[in-house]
């Protein structure tokens, strides 16, 4: 019984590590995509990844060869690429499957304001044009999915876009890479307009 209850013990306090690790890198490439991407503030996000977003990204991750396209840079389209390991391709689509349902349940900055998907149907029960211009979140919605890193957190895959009318939004999944100590951008896989 001692050996069980201290191997229980150790299995705890290395998991909770493990996960204390985890949230401090999320933390860390969310500040560093904040300070790089023009965000409109305040900022209102949804709590859930939309099933259409996650089908996407899924989609996405289908093969092992990822193409891209770096929208900073005017080199032309698909000027980028990565080969997954077919463990790797594995592990993000589980990383991203895992992402259906509620994802988010705190804000993360000052000045950034979760939505529920209740509050999300309250707003379109009252206003049947809300859908149309979402003038009660600030004019614009956000999506994020969690962070996903690999390779031995040097890399990170990270969808997020937003949504500001029925004509109006963009969104991406996009490659970052971990250079001195900071996540900078490093191409697309793809990307929305509307």
């Amino acid at each position: 019984m001692t050996r069980l209850s201290t191997f229980l013990i150790a299995f705890l306090l290395i998991s909770n590590r493990a996960w204390t690790q985890l949230a401090k890198q999320a933390n860390r490439f969310m500040t560093d995509f904040v300070a790089t991407e023009p965000l409109k503030l305040p900022l209102y996000y949804r709590e859930e990844l939309p099933k259409h977003n996650l089908g996407d990204i899924i989609k996405a991750l289908a093969s092992t060869k990822i193409y891209g396209f770096n929208y900073k840079d005017d080199s032309g389209p698909f000027n980028d690429s990565l080969t997954l390991t077919e463990k790797e391709r594995s592990f993000l689509q589980q990383q991203f499957n895992q992402q259906s349902g509620k994802i988010w349940t705190k804000p993360h900055f000052r000045n950034w304001h979760l939505v529920s998907e209740d509050s999300l149907k309250h707003y379109h029960e009252v206003d049947q044009y809300f859908w149309f211009s979402p003038d009660r979140l600030g004019g614009r919605l956000y999506t994020f999915s969690k962070p996903v890193f690999f390779r031995n957190d040097s890399m990170c895959l990270f969808y997020w876009g937003y949504w500001c009318g029925t004509r109006c939004g963009e969104g991406q999944l996009a490659l970052y890479q971990k250079q001195d100590g900071k996540w900078k951008y490093r191409f697309s896989l793809f990307m929305w307009e509307s």
